[in-house]
């Protein structure tokens, strides 16, 4: 019971990225890409577009997809 489990570093980096930025590759006014994926592997990446995603940078890496989930209040 003294030990304590400690998350994993890409976890923690997770949780502070702020996702859905306007992507700075591919920013076209008319075609905006945002940003909502996380490449686990990488230390310290920022959170890319599908585009960036589909030039297989991140090939053979565990990548997430981030979606919004929205909360309604009950009534």
């Amino acid at each position: 019971m003294g030990e304590h489990a400690t998350s994993p570093q890409w976890l923690l980096h997770l949780i502070e990225t702020e996702f859905y930025e306007l992507c700075e590759n591919h920013n076209d006014p008319n075609r905006a890409k945002h940003c909502n994926f996380f490449c686990v592997d990488c230390t310290k990446s920022p959170p890319f577009c599908d585009h960036c995603n589909s030039n297989n940078v991140h090939k053979g890496h565990q990548v997430i997809q981030v979606s919004y989930i929205f909360i309604v209040p009950a009534s």
